[in-house]
């Protein structure tokens, strides 16, 4: 210390005074932790033909050495793989790199229902039943605030719900339910383990659903702003005409194979009172309980409908059309499943940002046409798309997800004919 002070003291008094000609210390590279092992040996054969000598005396013995045959898990396939050609060429380093997707893989990938089923297995804590993770609802215990001579409680509350880039919510322990709102209204009633549920839960976990697919638009959005090229090919989201509407609701069948979804938002009202349209909403507050009641002019149609993809998918085989039921596509009414009018009005105006992006894409690459006759414009009916080819653009399955899960949620889906008990209502 009595060495330092004069030097710092000089320094300070002296700041331009060349500097140390010593090199400053670098801290190491951190290695990467991919273990690169070799490939493992052939197994040796069995049989005692040919042979001079027992096969434990072997080097390479498959009995005492059985780690020698382990055989090394390559990375799973990814939809992009950006490698710097060095490592492509280095041979020792093609059974640790990512690869692409194969067409076959990505026609996998391209499906939410594949997708929903392939992901991992929890326990709902109603049915105790085995069930993918994307049919259940977490459910998250919560410390509540009591006083200093008083007994500590907890609550369940739901957790996981929104889009990881719009949740900041640190992960703990959990617990898994069906994603049924009768289901979680009879936890709420019946009480778990000696933990509680607040009385508004289900109305809580129904708006977060919501918000949720307002979310799925929004990052989707911004995924098709980055790749605009291919839209003349592939298109993900787009209006039906008022005459491939018309006739998809005189024959009940929707001739798209490769859709997931089929939406119908039409733009709201004006309020009576006020002369105004709602502003969209897409906050995960709850609504407020004043919320003006504005009845529609005629019924509310059912929230969810399956519409056939053909008329008839299999033919003339009677038993293949008796054991695997025909291609459906859901159809969504956002009325109905949408009844908070902010945020309809949020979907409505997202899918319409959806459509001005694709519109944008498509002229960038071919020029404007001259405006269509009245059976060729627009319906309120959006079109949602996906397949091998346009996974390279967009993924639009996790929002294919976020409906089918908010389809469950309405209680549509649970009740299959000719399906195993497993997918019971509670």
């Amino acid at each position: 210390m009595p060495r330092l002070l004069p030097r710092l003291l000089k320094r300070i008094k002296d700041p331009l005074l060349p500097r140390s000609s010593e090199q400053p210390w670098i801290p190491p590279k951190h290695r990467s932790t991919v273990v690169r092992q070799p490939p493992p040996p052939k197994q040796p054969s069995l049989a005692h033909e040919g042979r001079k000598q027992s096969i434990i005396l072997d080097s390479l013995d498959p009995i005492l050495k059985r780690s020698r045959y382990h055989r090394h898990k390559s990375t799973y396939p990814r939809l992009r793989v950006f490698t710097s050609p060095k490592k492509r060429r280095d041979p020792a380093l093609q059974d640790d790199l990512f690869r692409a997707m194969s067409a076959e893989e990505r026609a996998f990938w391209s499906s939410p229902y594949l997708r929903m089923l392939a992901s991992p297995l929890r326990m709902c804590l109603l049915t105790r039943k085995l069930l993918p993770r994307a049919f259940l609802v977490r459910l998250a215990p919560k410390r509540l605030p009591t006083p200093l001579l008083g007994r500590s409680a907890q609550i369940l509350v739901p957790e996981g719900l929104e889009h990881p880039q719009f949740d900041s919510s640190v992960r703990g322990l959990s617990t898994y339910a069906l994603c049924s709102k009768a289901a979680i209204q009879l936890m709420a009633e019946r009480g778990t383990s000696g933990m509680m549920m607040h009385s508004r839960v289900a109305q809580q976990v129904g708006h977060v659903l919501r918000v949720r697919v307002l979310q799925e638009l929004h990052v989707l959005a911004g995924h098709l702003q980055k790749r605009p090229r291919g839209a003349l090919d592939v298109s993900l989201v787009r209006r039906l005409t008022r005459a491939e509407w018309k006739n998809m609701k005189a024959s009940g069948v929707a001739p798209y194979a490769d859709a997931v979804a089929l939406l119908v938002v039409p733009p709201l009202n004006r309020n009576p009172v006020t002369k105004m349209r709602p502003e969209p909403s897409a906050s995960t507050a709850p609504p407020p309980v004043d919320e003006p009641d504005i009845r529609p002019a005629r019924p509310s149609p059912p929230p969810t409908e399956m519409l056939p993809v053909a008329e008839d998918a299999f033919g003339d085989d009677y038993d293949l059309s008796a054991m695997l039921p025909s291609c459906k596509v859901p159809l969504y009414n956002g009325a109905s499943l949408f009844p908070y009018r902010p945020q309809r009005a949020a979907l409505h105006s997202s899918l319409l940002r959806l459509l001005d992006i694709e519109r944008d894409a498509r002229f960038g690459e071919q020029a404007r046409t001259a405006t269509s006759a009245r059976e060729d414009k627009g319906s309120h009916a959006f079109l949602i798309c996906s397949n091998a080819k346009s996974l390279k653009r967009a993924d639009t399955v996790p929002l294919a997800i976020a409906l089918w899960r908010l389809r469950l949620w309405e209680g549509a889906g649970w009740d299959i004919p000719n399906v195993g008990g497993w997918l019971k209502k509670p």
